[in-house]
């Protein structure tokens, strides 16, 4: 499913929304008991800028040091940057710590808002 409409429709503000993220000015909004969401948010305003890369991995699903190292090597992060405070990542680096949330919280229904705007050639074709 996609949700298409101009710059300032409310794209955004919808999905914020069927994530509970904003109040819905009207009507109501039901996610399905088996449904878990996942988001990815333009902004990226999901992102714990205090934490590291690590952490923020370990935080997410239960793995050994190693095996949250490997799993960030994966996705093009450099053991300098594992260390480093989500705040002081790029754009790009951002996006790939929030697909990674994506691929380890077993999400069965993802919300993308606008995905690629961040992402490198690199990091593309890795995805």
């Amino acid at each position: 499913m996609g949700i298409v409409g101009t710059n300032g429709s409310g794209k955004t503000t919808l999905l914020r929304t069927m994530m509970d993220l904003i109040p819905a000015t009207t009507g109501t909004v039901k996610i399905g008991a088996s449904v878990v969401l996942g988001y990815y948010a333009q902004e990226q305003e999901t992102l714990p800028f205090e934490s590291t890369p690590l952490d923020f991995v370990r935080r997410l699903k239960k793995m050994t040091e190693p095996q949250a190292i490997s799993f960030l090597h994966g996705l093009l992060f450099s053991y300098d940057d594992l260390r480093t405070p989500i705040r002081q990542l790029s754009g790009g680096e951002k996006s790939r710590l929030q697909i990674a949330r994506l691929m380890l919280t077993e999400a069965n229904f993802l919300l993308l808002d606008e995905p690629t705007n961040n992402l490198d050639i690199a990091s593309t074709e890795v995805l």
